[in-house]
């Protein structure tokens, strides 16, 4: 089966843009995520794992105020509260935004990012949390480790055999560019910053940017982009790194695409899942999305994949979730106008599969993704609250 969470709310419909094939068009049923008497939901992330299934996001009452909230299934249909133990003042009113989790063994480990805004400049404050599937709790940590004057983001977690990673942004050492930078821990308590890496950060002959981390066979790999120096209207070109041990870091040549397109298209890594032993990556693409592929042997050898989607309306289009399932991989992503939902089985042919109801970019609107034990879950979260269906996986042929 496969679930999608999407966002309640103003849900306006569109007319689908064209599609070299049909439409997938799963049966949906409606399930829901319990929440406390006058409050809403708020969905930031969820994920599956040694299958459990765990989201995370917050509840808001109806004076704003926001408390963290987390929820775990065994079937993605039904959800139970997972219990949230904050351990400072920021904590109890934080919300998430990422997590992840390993299986080991016996037992699941969970760590999640959370942040709530204060202060007096309002800047975020930001901790990780961590926790198996009968609670998660923060871990205290000193504010300049994700904040401080050169905070510029605190992004996406992943896990792995060798233990956790947060991707973000940091003012790179000796230069006043915002640069790539990550989070490293063995357990998922203590996390050690890494900004000083001259691979990893900015430089004056060009900027780098962290948008996601996944753990392969060898190591980590981070995703996001380069925008050399003079580049012709800013645009970028695809960046990867690795590191074997999270802390030590290679940039990989991911090739341009100039399918359809031209050398000086804007391009950028912001989603990565482990695929077929390697790594799939998607991204903006010029004028559509992409899919990158690195291969499983070959020392970081990464090829072009397929093209999809077509970008219209004024929004920011951007691919926001992605997971591999059983015999395909998922895509959501909101293309200027509308959030959309793709499959394919090969990173190269992709099919557009139908939500259950048209979404509209705006509105804090996201369209999240997960899979495991041959379902499918595709998460949005918005002003009005979640909404959440279940079909079965549909296969991308």
């Amino acid at each position: 089966m496969l679930v999608a969470l999407v966002a309640a709310g103003s849900l306006t419909a569109c007319s689908p843009a064209p599609s070299p094939t049909p439409r997938l068009t799963p049966t949906w049923h409606p399930v829901s995520l319990p929440v406390p008497p006058g409050r809403r939901a708020v969905i930031g992330d969820f994920t599956v794992c040694a299958g459990g299934w765990f989201a995370v996001g917050g509840v808001v009452s109806g004076d704003g105020t926001s408390a963290p909230a987390a929820w775990t299934s065994h079937d993605g249909g039904d959800w139970t509260p997972l219990p949230v133990r904050p351990a400072s003042y920021y904590g109890e009113r934080a919300v998430f935004s990422s997590v992840a989790c390993r299986d080991r063994g016996s037992t699941v480990d969970v760590v999640a990012v959370g942040a709530a805004n204060g202060g007096a400049h309002g800047n975020p404050r930001t901790a990780t949390w961590r926790g198996d599937g009968s609670g998660i709790a923060e871990t205290p940590a000193p504010f300049e480790l994700y904040g401080g004057p050169d905070a510029v983001t605190v992004g996406r977690v992943a896990a792995g055999p060798r233990g956790f990673l947060v991707v973000g942004g940091r003012v790179s050492p000796g230069t006043s560019l915002a640069g790539a930078a990550t989070w490293y821990s063995r357990d998922g308590d203590t996390f050690t910053l890494v900004d000083s890496d001259p691979v990893l950060g900015s430089a004056v002959s060009a900027a780098t940017s962290a948008a996601d981390a996944t753990a392969v066979p060898d190591g980590w790999l981070v995703v996001g982009s380069v925008t050399p120096a003079g580049a012709p209207a800013a645009n970028r070109d695809p960046g990867a790194w690795y590191s074997a041990d999270g802390v030590s870091w290679r940039r990989e040549a991911v090739p341009r695409n100039t399918a359809g397109g031209t050398a000086a298209d804007d391009e950028t890594l912001t989603r990565v899942t482990p695929w077929h032993g390697g790594a799939l990556a998607l991204g903006v693409h010029g004028n559509r999305f992409g899919a990158w592929l690195r291969a499983t042997t070959g020392g970081g050898s990464w090829r072009s994949g397929g093209r999809f989607g077509a970008f219209t309306g004024t929004g920011v289009p951007a691919i926001t979730g992605l997971a591999a399932g059983r015999g395909s991989v998922f895509a959501g992503g909101c293309d200027g106008a509308t959030y959309r939902l793709w499959a394919s089985q090969d990173g190269m042919s992709w099919r557009e599969v139908r939500l259950p109801a048209a979404m509209d970019q705006g509105g804090s609107r996201v369209l999240l993704v997960a899979a495991g034990g041959g379902r499918l879950a595709v998460a949005a979260g918005g002003d009005a609250g979640v909404r959440i269906w279940l079909t079965a996986e549909p296969a991308a042929r």
